[in-house]
């Protein structure tokens, strides 16, 4: 049956043939040339649609070339992607940098934002990297909840309920996201 299907005979003439002369009969079929429901002259034209070129391709291109892409089709440019934190949009000069110095805060409060995991993944994006660098290096994060405050310079991990910190000393302490009542982000020499 694998022969019919990879040479384009019937399945049922070459089953049957089989069920015959078993060991032959596939090798008869594998053997027999299949026809072409294209004429040559049509082939010969759709073949130099997808190779002909206009001039020198660019390096992009030129990947594309001769494998059937169509004449005219550019490969697409590279837009970030992959682990592209920027995920291909150009930063914004006219943006704030988010440098925090001593004395600025940035505070997220439940009710002014909903505090959930999605707004935590959006928003600080910086925190979860493993070594953090830029401006976010020497900023905390604060975690307020009604029983306890916890203070972190990265968020190692997430889970469905809980964000995990690193604190300063470098444990890793679990906050659940449900009783997050604030969010700060500050200088590490603001007290």
């Amino acid at each position: 049956m694998e022969v019919a299907i990879f040479r384009g005979h019937p399945v049922p003439l070459v089953a049957g043939a089989s069920a015959i002369m078993p060991v032959i009969s596939p090798l008869i079929f594998y053997f027999i040339p299949t026809e072409s429901n294209y004429s040559e002259e049509y082939i010969a034209h759709d073949d130099a649609d997808f190779i002909e070129t206009q001039g020198t391709p660019n390096p992009v291109q030129s990947s594309a070339i001769g494998t059937g892409a169509p004449k005219g089709f550019t490969m697409p440019e590279p837009t970030g992607g992959g682990l592209s934190l920027s995920g291909g949009k150009k930063p914004d000069a006219s943006a704030p940098t988010g440098e925090l110095e001593v004395g600025q805060r940035r505070v997220f409060k439940r009710g002014e934002a909903e505090i959930n995991r999605s707004f935590i993944e959006q928003n600080f994006v910086p925190f979860f990297r493993t070594v953090i660098s830029g401006p976010e290096k020497d900023q905390l994060l604060e975690f307020k909840t009604p029983k306890s405050t916890v203070i972190g310079k990265r968020i190692s991990r997430m889970s469905s309920n809980e964000v995990y910190v690193v604190t300063q000393t470098g444990a890793e302490k679990g906050v659940r996201i449900a009783e997050i009542i604030e969010i700060l982000v500050r200088h590490k020499d603001d007290r």
